[in-house]
């Protein structure tokens, strides 16, 4: 006698993710970098705006800073003018006046050669702030790659005298 009992299996297995971690932790981790990013630009917008009102405001305390210059040294040439007269025409016995008056108009030259000086550099930092360092020393940008400008340095426009 035969036994003829086949053994007959089927099997089935189904997978189905109710939650795809990877996918979700990728996810959150650009949203944590694109959230980042954008604090970041926000912070240079931020510092970029700060900076232009902070150079503006600096080149205006150095524009009023040299004609206070310019005054007070107009004001010097003027008083050593009197003195001189005042000396020459006898109002007073002795040069001391004159002296002195020469004095003050050598610091008010100084210091309206200093004045000129901080305003060039308020008005450098000014253009940096707003990005125009190169278009107002007539720059071109290959120029300035190359390290080498190809003609002779001159004064900028605008620049006091």
């Amino acid at each position: 006698a035969r036994r003829n009992f086949p053994n007959y299996s089927a099997g089935f297995s189904l997978n189905i993710p109710l939650r795809n971690r990877a996918a979700q932790a990728d996810y959150v981790t650009d949203m944590l970098q694109l959230r980042q990013t954008e604090i970041q630009l926000k912070r240079a917008l931020n510092q970029v705006s700060v900076d232009v009102k902070n150079a503006v405001i600096g080149l205006e305390q150095a524009r009023l800073r040299y004609e206070t210059a310019v005054n007070t040294r107009k004001l010097g040439e003027q008083s050593l003018e009197a003195e001189q007269n005042r000396f020459k025409y006898g109002a007073v016995p002795d040069a001391t006046l004159v002296i002195q008056a020469q004095k003050d108009l050598s610091t008010a030259q100084s210091s309206e050669v200093q004045a000129m000086a901080n305003f060039s550099h308020a008005r450098i930092s000014f253009d940096e702030a707003v990005g125009r360092t190169l278009s107002e020393n007539r720059i071109t940008l290959s120029e300035a790659v190359a390290g080498h400008v190809a003609r002779e340095s001159v004064i900028p426009a605008g620049v006091v005298r």
